[in-house]
């Protein structure tokens, strides 16, 4: 048992020095080779590579932790009693959430009659057309990875960076822990340069919130998810093979 216990404890530190730093190096070496390929399917190669590693990533931590404690979290509980059933800042930060995502979301909608928004948009992320998908064949290698990265990512930086650095081995503050957790997920994504940094650390904060709010998991997953996949409703194949 107290082998079994160890091993446990050892995976657990070692995904969070994956999730911390092996990741980011990785990663940015991964993107450097992307950036100057030349191979057609470079991209959706790039895409499966990244599928496998999020969900082995994810079954390790299923495995390290559990399911209840990745899945599940009560922040009253946890020291945050001001996100409390009646407190008025919980409808205050529950409104503020609302109100992000309606804007995140509005434009996808908006896209899918309106030929201006995705030119728009098209232009604007013109910095990660390495990244983003083109042809047909990348769209429908994009769309499991959005899947896989909303289940896998909320499960690895919600459900189980939060944890590690709020309850095990560190002891954080569960909102301090809550922040430093999303500024390793905006490292992450290092790729979309510092602005992208900045943006994603934020929607990781956002989706921490989320987690806190409704105290399941399942419910930044599904969001995160959405997020992602609305990229396939701004980028239409059309305007992107054009540019590129």
């Amino acid at each position: 048992m107290f082998i079994h216990m160890t091993a446990l404890v050892m995976a657990q530190h070692l995904l969070a020095l994956i999730l911390i730093a092996i990741a980011p190096i990785v990663d940015h070496y991964d993107i450097k080779k992307l950036k100057a390929g030349t191979d057609p399917k470079r991209k959706w190669h790039y895409y499966r590579k990244t599928i496998v590693a999020l969900w082995v990533l994810a079954a390790v931590a299923c495995v390290a932790v559990g399911f209840r404690p990745l899945f599940t979290i009560n922040a009253r509980a946890e020291g945050v009693s001001w996100l409390s059933a009646n407190s008025w800042a919980r409808f205050v930060v529950a409104g503020v959430i609302g109100a992000l995502l309606v804007l995140v979301l509005l434009p996808a909608v908006q896209a899918i009659w309106n030929e201006k928004v995705r030119a728009k948009y098209t232009k604007a992320t013109k910095f990660a057309r390495f990244f983003l998908p083109v042809t047909v064949e990348e769209r429908r290698w994009f769309a499991p990875l959005s899947i896989s990265a909303g289940v896998c990512e909320e499960v690895l930086f919600r459900g189980f960076l939060l944890r590690y650095f709020h309850a095990f081995p560190f002891h954080l503050e569960l909102m301090l822990a809550l922040v430093v957790s999303s500024i390793v997920f905006g490292v992450a994504h290092l790729y979309q340069g510092i602005r992208g940094v900045i943006e994603t650390a934020v929607m990781g904060f956002l989706f921490g919130m989320i987690f806190l709010l409704t105290g399941s998991l399942l419910v930044p997953i599904v969001v995160h998810a959405v997020i992602d996949l609305r990229l396939l409703l701004l980028l239409q194949p059309g305007p992107l093979q054009a540019e590129a």
